[in-house]
């Protein structure tokens, strides 16, 4: 998974995004690339709200964000550890 380009959709628009960072399970989080930019997604506590902290000017809608999240997790079958 981890350059190839992966596609989602999200309110009628498709994005095409890159897993750049390989997934680190423990703190369940990875990078992307999208639209030139890059964007780190961490998985919060309770394991259903995912976060993006941008790299560039722009961020990400929240619905985008949880998208790409789930979708990532789904195929890495990441889940984080509580503690």
């Amino acid at each position: 998974m981890l350059g190839f380009p992966l596609r989602i959709k999200y309110n009628g628009v498709d994005f095409m995004y890159y897993v750049i960072t390989p997934l680190n399970k423990k703190e369940c989080s990875f990078e992307i690339l999208l639209d030139g930019k890059n964007h780190l997604f961490i998985l919060d506590e309770g394991d259903d709200v995912w976060s993006a902290q941008d790299k560039g000017a722009d961020s990400l809608e929240p619905g985008l964000i949880q998208q790409i999240g789930k979708a990532v997790c789904q195929r890495a079958h990441i889940k984080k550890q509580l503690i």
